[in-house]
């Protein structure tokens, strides 16, 4: 309850007002001048005795053990003896002291049972700086605590963990920190609280209560229940029994006859201050006095007389007045304050009703000392009983913030809340993160704290701080304020209950630490010993290395190799002399240090010799005697050694090695009864990563040289290779052993296994100075020879790899685009190359060959490669996404298949101009074979290289091939896949045998074809990349277009939102396809405008909301597509990309130089070539038409015909009159997004002007209506148009005769010229426009089925796919004939009666050159692979999609996925369903 707490404050002033100048200081020259019985002098000062001498050693005879010190003991505490350090490091406790005296006892109980007996340290929290409420604090005065604490200082203590994290430098911004709190009187109304657990009961009960003094309850017991003071009957009693107190200024002045000139035997003397006169009671000069006032005459005031009732001030929250109000009880509260009486009255109040045995009634709180004090005296606090409390009257309690307004009903509340108060269980309270402080698996258990577990069981009772009380009133002569006696007073009764205090303390403690000795002093001697045995002999062996230096023996061995080899060893020996002796922070540092950097001067001239000596051997120079190059081997030493030098570098910042002490909890007991806790030390990191990098990196120089010099071992020795070999093998078994201890070392032998590591590094010197230096000095060797430069490479592993479907890629693009992907891959390859230090070789077209093992030979050559190889399949499967948006549809589907085979290889350089290095040899020819029969996305190597794997540990990556293949070159081949992460366990697929006479092989295997079912995450990012390429592709013919308006500048910034225009802006058709025109005009050649494109076009920067605007609207056209296999927006994509094909390659006027304006010369020959090209290309308008057309002909598409879609969907086919009703709903559509006001931005970017508006609307009508392959109407119209344009011409103009347009002499020049364009000016004009109104559709026409005229894998991708559609649709009932009765003659006669007639008009137009001539081949060329294989592929469709008929078809269109296609009976209907 909050008011006990509130009570504290009026405490905490009155004690601060007391005069304690005495005892913060007094000086002394021995004890006895110190008064205070827990007081003793001290450099001349009286300080508290426990502050030297702590509490048990000063009352318990023979106790020795003095206290730990805390963070608030001073520095020269521990320098006197007065305190000492944990040899636990057991973190300290900090408790919170409020400013009441129990909790005080409660913190000091705990304080003396920790800090004496436990050796914890405990300090106290007051809640501001320079405060002392410590037991142990030197000063003799207490300062009060926290009056109420908001339990923000157990928040830090959770959060800080350790309240010493705290550093309250600035008093002014003191932070308040603690984690136990052991008195609280308020914890039913602590919420729960993350930062602390659940209070637990202290033991101790306090109430907030009435009482009378024993001597009224024995003149009239009536008094001592609410039944006996309520009611208007009991009015006159209570007023006459319960008088006012009168303050000794009032009673001098109104109430003694001399104004207490005369002691009058209630008053001495008169008040000497202001402070005196406040007084209800002063010791020996004022024993107080109560009078009836006005307030108690029930003659005068019948109806409002009361007693007098001594209550707490408004703002304690007392409950009286809704009691008293209530219950009819008529007293009243006066008070010095406001509404009621401070601390100090209420407490002299009580003594002056004593003194005089006066009649008093008053609220009062226990445990207190105020109520200890009278036990057993007739002034003894005896308790008036009210209603017993329920928890509804509880509940309804006044409202604590009304007491000390204005409101006099919110005051007393309700009769509901007129109940006692109850006595409440006292609770503590501990910081939530203790406990996992305490028990933190990182700590060793024989260093866990026992603290939470006392404070966790710690109890104490209201009698027990009774006995302290008295303890107190004992020591203080009966004065009930001296508090300066409470630290002895409570450390008196713990030494009484001491017994009592130790029931809490766990089991296994106290515990007392001593050290493991045992066979410490043998082990460091014989360390010692033998480091300086082996320091000694390489001393020796430097000697004579530098004696000898010059004679032949030596210069054989180089002996600057040989003096840095023992200057190594002579390092470790010393770290080894360092690591015996006893370890510190600083030896263990030293030894980490010299050891490692020794092995460095010790393995590299090792294995640099080894090095050299398998590269002689491997080079077939048996009989060579090697020579390391001195600027090679200070290279590498030097490389070396800063790799090292970094690694222990960041060792020795990061986890320094230092003194590590290992601790076991043992049963042993001391004389005392202390569990005997043993320690030894040694040298450790917090890491055991750091020593096992130090081993592995010794060891991967030492098993490599070990395995090559067993090698070359079988060569002549006249290297002394079997020596080298031979101290490697012995360096190799101490490492070993070395390892062994390190994995197995723990506490319990950590001081003896850093001995054992010290004999290692000290016999591992001495063997290697014996075994590889000592014979140095003994041998006479031969004179060096001269080596010769390798061409022969004997362990290599070869990789050729090609980009698979990479043909049919490129059959779509443009040879710049071919050429600007493969240069971006091999970028990327080659870095991935020099990152795995594999040499690259060549590369042809779409292959790419590199090699390992050369020029320099490596062991590790067939795992490098086979990392390289996989690095390279998972660079292709990213970075073709993310060329994707850059080169089109179709660039993520790119694989890579690869080939690998280890063994030898001759290479070098061939002579001759543009000389390159070349591989020859079996091992290039075996990959070739094995690269050809691989599969993509896989690696297929060889059984040589699968072994070398194998034998290099990565059994795991290799997978053999069920089926061996066959060549014609080598037979039978066992071959094996490489497995890359992720791949382990997949089920391996059959492996097909390619071979020249191989006949069974399946038609989609000769052709590469596959597919996999649709994942929709996949579909998601292709969509995304496609409208990225989109938007891309479109925002560069845009560019184009802005260019051109900037010349014109005619752009108005708003556009005309009509829907359907005409030439006068007139609204006069009802349908898209009323609007077909036979002649789009087209505009006239503008020499101006065509070098403002050539110039600017590419470099103009597009406004950004422009750009937001049409990437906003292809995602807009995107996701009106609907989910068929083949009329989707991949197709639609796909289409885009054909159309921006052709128009690439159709000759543009803009990418001629025109000259300067008065070369009339050049200006005509330009308008002949735009009138060649019907000025398609000259004009960026009629570009972005076409592509706009393309990307939204098919949007919203049924997935079936227009016959189809007319009998499902009436309405459109009303709206659209049975006639292209898919093509024009697909216009509306975009059409109608297109006008919506986001985009303004763009359409008036694009179009500018109402005439424009007009022209772009009515090409792309022209271009989607085209995109109707069934409407009869529109194909006659189309032919009829066709022939008009190019039959009837008598002019046609081709490629052949663009030339002669070019060849006009001089003398022409001014004469037939002019003539020529004065003659049928508008009939040649009209005829242009004829002439690129139809090729346009004609291109649109061709875009729309490019799929015929490309690569036979792109045609049968698309074919499929539009099986899959035309199959869906008859198994879902939507028509009525299964597409696979007629697919193969439907497929041949599309081809016969449509792809090869458009492809032969596209040539015939003369407009898009080359591009012609490639469709048309590639449409007769698909057609006779049709014509071969077609019958079976229609099969192997109808079989495949029968199986999937039986569930539910995947929803998207991911490029792999196969699709249906729906023909009719007819050739045509193949044609037809296409759009």
């Amino acid at each position: 309850m909050r008011n006990h707490l509130l009570l504290a404050l009026s405490c905490f002033f009155f004690l601060l007002g007391r005069s304690n100048a005495e005892s913060r200081g007094r000086p002394c020259t021995k004890n006895d001048d110190c008064e205070l019985s827990n007081s003793i002098c001290v450099e001349n000062l009286c300080i508290n005795k426990f502050y030297r001498d702590g509490c048990l050693k000063s009352y318990v005879p023979n106790w020795t053990k003095i206290r730990v010190c805390n963070s608030d003991d001073p520095p020269e505490a521990e320098d006197m003896g007065f305190c000492r350090q944990s040899k636990f490091d057991y973190m300290e406790i900090r408790a919170l002291a409020q400013d009441w005296e129990t909790s005080w006892f409660s913190t000091w109980i705990l304080q003396i049972l920790l800090s004496e007996i436990l050796d914890v340290p405990v300090s106290v929290e007051t809640g501001g700086p320079n405060m002392n409420a410590d037991f142990y604090g030197r000063n003799l005065h207490i300062d009060s605590g926290i009056f109420e604490p908001n339990f923000l200082e157990l928040d830090s203590g959770a959060q800080n963990i350790d309240c010493r994290k705290v550093k309250n430098s600035d008093p002014e911004n003191y932070e308040s920190c603690a984690q136990i709190i052991l008195e609280t009187w308020n914890s039913n109304e602590l919420s729960i609280q993350p930062d602390i657990e659940n209070p637990r009961d202290l033991g101790a009960l306090g109430a907030v209560q009435w009482f009378v003094p024993r001597f009224t309850a024995e003149k009239d017991p009536s008094l001592l229940s609410y039944i006996g003071l309520s009611g208007e009957d009991k009015r006159r009693k209570l007023a006459e029994t319960f008088k006012r107190p009168t303050s000794w200024t009032s009673y001098c002045q109104e109430v003694s006859g001399n104004n207490c000139t005369i002691d009058d035997g209630v008053a001495t003397r008169a008040p000497l201050n202001e402070e005196e006169g406040t007084r209800f009671f002063s010791e020996g000069l004022y024993i107080g006095h109560f009078r009836a006032t006005d307030e108690n005459d029930c003659d005068r005031f019948p109806n409002t007389c009361t007693g007098h009732f001594a209550d707490f001030p408004c703002d304690w929250t007392s409950n009286f007045r809704q009691q008293a109000y209530h219950l009819g009880i008529p007293l009243k509260s006066s008070g010095s304050g406001p509404k009621g009486y401070k601390y100090g009255d209420l407490a002299q109040i009580w003594a002056a009703a004593n003194a005089t045995k006066s009649d008093v009634m008053m609220l009062w709180w226990h445990p207190d000392s105020l109520y200890e004090q009278y036990i057993e005296t007739d002034a003894e606090f005896t308790r008036v009983v009210l209603p017993p409390p329920t928890q509804e009257c509880v509940d309804n309690r006044a409202d604590y913030a009304s007491l000390c307004g204005t409101n006099e009903m919110a005051k007393v509340g309700t009769a509901k809340g007129a109940c006692d108060t109850y006595a409440q269980s006292l609770k503590k309270l501990i910081a939530s993160t203790l406990r996992d402080a305490t028990f933190d698996s990182a700590t060793p258990e024989a260093l866990w704290s026992p603290a939470y577990d006392v404070i966790s069981n710690f109890q104490i009772s209201s009698l027990q701080y009774g006995e302290i009380f008295q303890n107190r009133f004992q020591l203080g002569g009966g004065d009930v304020w001296n508090l300066d006696n409470s630290r002895d007073a409570t450390c008196r009764w713990v030494v009484d209950n001491l017994d009592y205090i130790e029931s809490f303390i766990p089991d296994t403690y106290p515990r007392v630490l001593r050290e493991e000795t045992d066979q410490g002093n043998l082990f460091l001697g014989f360390g010692v010993g033998l480091a300086s045995l082996a320091i000694v002999l390489v001393l020796i062996a430097l000697g004579v290395t530098c004696v000898r230096r010059d004679t032949k023996a030596m210069y054989i061995i180089q002996p600057q190799i040989l003096l840095t080899l023992l200057f190594g060893l002579l390092l470790v020996a010393a770290g080894a002399l360092v690591l015996s002796l006893n370890p510190t922070d600083a030896t263990c540092v030293t030894t980490m240090w010299l050891t490692d950097i020794g092995n460095v001067f010790v393995l590299t001239p090792m294995a640099m010799r080894v090095y050299t000596i398998n590269k002689a051997a491997g080079s077939g120079k048996r009989m060579q005697r090697v020579r390391i190059p001195a600027k090679a081997f200070y290279r590498v030493l030097g490389c070396f050694l800063w790799c090292i030098v970094l690694f222990l570098s960041a060792w020795t910042v990061l986890d320094a090695p230092d003194e590590t002490l290992h601790f076991d909890l043992t049963n042993e007991k001391t004389a005392d009864d202390e569990i005997i806790v043993y320690f030894s030390d040694w040298c450790s990191s917090n890491s055991n990563l750091w020593a096992l990098v130090s081993l592995l990196w010794k060891a991967m120089i030492l098993l490599p040289a070990i395995v090559v010099t067993g090698v070359t071992s079988r060569v002549d020795d006249i290297n002394g290779t079997r020596g080298l070999g031979f101290t490697l093998i012995v360096r190799s078994f101490f490492l070993v052993v070395q390892a062994s201890i390190l994995a197995t070392i723990d506490g319990e032998r950590g001081s003896a296994s850093m001995a054992y590591i010290s004999y290692i590094l000290s016999a591992d010197t001495i063997a290697t100075t014996l075994l590889f230096v000592v014979p140095k000095f003994m041998t006479d060797n031969e004179i060096i020879q001269d080596e010769i430069p390798p061409d022969l490479f004997l362990n290599t592993t070869v990789m050729i790899a090609d980009i698979y479907g990479f043909t049919a890629w490129t059959s779509v693009r443009e040879p710049v685009q071919v050429f600007k992907f493969l240069e971006t891959l091999y970028e990327r390859f080659d870095s991935i190359a020099d990152r795995h230090g594999i040499f690259k070789v060549d590369t042809t077209g779409e292959h790419y060959v590199a090699a390992s093992g050369l020029p320099e030979a490596r062991a590790d050559h067939a795992i490098v490669m086979a990392r390289f190889g996989s690095e390279c399949l998972k660079t292709m499967e990213s970075i073709t996404k993310q060329l994707e948006m850059k080169f089109g549809p179709g660039t993520g589907d790119l694989t890579l298949r690869i080939g690998m085979h280890s063994g030898p290889v001759t290479g070098g350089f061939m002579r001759g101009k543009k000389g390159t290095f070349q591989l020859f040899g079996d091992t290039v020819t075996t990959a070739g074979l094995i690269h050809t029969c691989g599969q993509s996305n896989r690696i297929h190597m060889s059984e040589s290289m699968a072994h070398l794997l194998i034998d290099g540990g990565k059994r795991k990556w290799v997978q053999r091939c069920e089926t061996k293949i066959q060549t014609v070159e080598k037979g039978e081949l066992q071959t094996f896949w490489l497995i890359r992460k992720g791949q382990l366990g997949m089920a391996e697929g059959a492996m097909e045998t390619r071979s020249n006479a191989d006949t069974n092989t399946s038609v989609e295997e000769l052709l590469g074809l596959e597919t996999s079912e649709f994942e929709a995450s996949g579909h998601l990012d292709s969509q995304q990349r496609w409208i990225a390429w989109n938007t891309e592709t479109l925002g560069q013919i845009l560019k184009k277009v802005g260019a051109l308006h900037q010349h014109l500048q005619k752009r108005s910034s708003i556009i005309p939102r009509a829907t359907r225009a005409t030439e006068d802006g007139s609204d006069k058709f009802d349908m898209p396809l009323e609007e077909v025109q036979e002649i789009i005009e087209l505009p006239a050649f503008d020499k101006e405008a065509t070098k403002k494109l050539r110039d600017y076009g590419n470099k103009m920067d597009l406004p950004l909301e422009v750009v937001e605007q049409l990437r906003e609207y292809v995602t807009h056209v995107a996701g009106m597509y609907e989910n068929n296999p083949f009329h989707n927006f991949a197709h639609a994509s796909y289409v885009v990309m054909a159309v921006s094909k052709y128009m690439a390659r159709i000759f543009a006027a803009s990418e001629i130089d025109v000259g300067h304006d008065e070369d009339r010369y050049l200006s005509k020959t330009h308008a002949a070539i735009h009138d060649h090209t019907y000025g398609i290309t000259s004009d960026p308008l009629t570009q972005f038409a076409c592509l706009f057309a393309a990307l939204i002909h098919d949007v919203d598409h049924p997935g079936v015909t227009n016959a189809v879609l007319m009998k499902e969907n009436q309405r459109l086919a009303t709206i659209y009159k049975n006639r292209s009703v898919a093509e024009q709903n697909s216009f509306d559509m975009a059409w109608d997004l297109f006008m919506d006001r986001r985009f303004d931005a763009f359409r008036g970017f694009l179009c500018g002007t109402e005439s424009r508006l007009r022209r772009f609307r009515q090409l792309v009508i022209n271009c989607v209506m085209a995109t109707d392959l069934g409407d009869k109407e529109l194909k006659e119209l189309r032919n009829g148009r066709w022939n008009k344009a190019f039959l009837e011409s008598s002019e046609r103009t081709t490629s052949e005769n663009i030339s002669s347009s070019f060849e006009i002499s001089e003398a022409d020049t001014e004469s037939s010229q002019e003539k020529n364009e004065k003659k049928g000016a508008e009939d040649r004009r009209v005829g242009t426009n004829r002439k690129a109104t139809i090729v346009i559709e004609h291109l649109i026409q061709a875009a729309d089925v490019a799929h015929t005229c490309q690569h036979w894998t792109v045609y049968r991708k698309w074919n499929e796919r539009l099986f899959q559609e035309c199959y869906e649709a008859y198994h879902h009932g939507r028509v009525d004939k299964n597409p696979a009765d007629n697919w193969y003659q439907g497929e041949i006669g599309f081809f016969d009666f449509y792809i090869i007639p458009l492809s032969e008009k596209l040539r015939d137009c003369g407009v898009f050159g080359q591009t012609s001539d490639e469709n048309l081949n590639y449409a007769k060329s698909n057609r006779a692979l049709w014509v071969q294989n077609g019958e079976a592929i229609v099969e192997e469709m109808l079989a495949k999609y029968k199986q999937k008929s039986l569930s539910e078809y995947d929803d998207g269109t991911d490029d792999d996925i196969p699709v249906e296609l729906k023909p009719g009976d007819e050739p045509t209907a193949s044609l037809e369903f296409s759009n």
